[in-house]
C-alpha cells in the first residue's frame, strides 16, 4: 500500500536536493511562442510545491493524514530558495522564490482544507 506519509518526506529530500546540486543552465531555457514567454524553471518551481498538494489529497483518498502544514510548505518554500544564497555555484533568484510561494501557498490551501475534512 502507497504510504503518503513516506511520499512526503521523500519529496522533501528531493526538493532538498535538487536545490543544493548543481543543474546547469538548461534547465533555464525559456518556453517561447507569440503569445508568451517564460522560463521553464519558473514553472517547474511551480510544480514542485504543487505536489505537495497532490500528496495531500492522495492521502486523504487513502484516508492517510500526511504529517503536513500549511506554514511547513510556506517555510520550505522560503527555506529551498534561501539555501542558495550561500552556495557558491547556485543563484538566488527572487522570481523563483515568487513561484515557490505560489505553489506552496495553492498546496496550503488544499492541506488546510484536506486537514480541515479528517476533523470533521
Amino acid at each position: 500500500m502507497l504510504n503518503m506519509k513516506i511520499c512526503f518526506w521523500i519529496w522533501v529530500a528531493i526538493i532538498i536536493i535538487l536545490n543544493v546540486i548543481h543543474l546547469g543552465n538548461s534547465v533555464n531555457e525559456r518556453l517561447t511562442s507569440k503569445e508568451f514567454a517564460i522560463r521553464l524553471d519558473y514553472l517547474v518551481h511551480l510544480a514542485i510545491f504543487l505536489v505537495f498538494g497532490w500528496i495531500s489529497l492522495v492521502g486523504k483518498l487513502l484516508k492517510t493524514v500526511v504529517p503536513m502544514k500549511a506554514w511547513w510548505l510556506i517555510a520550505l518554500a522560503i527555506g529551498v530558495e534561501g539555501m542558495q544564497y550561500w552556495l557558491p555555484y547556485r543563484a538566488f533568484n527572487p522570481v523563483d522564490l515568487v513561484y515557490n510561494l505560489i505553489g506552496a501557498g495553492v498546496s496550503g490551501l488544499i492541506v488546510k482544507r484536506v486537514h480541515a475534512d479528517f476533523r470533521g
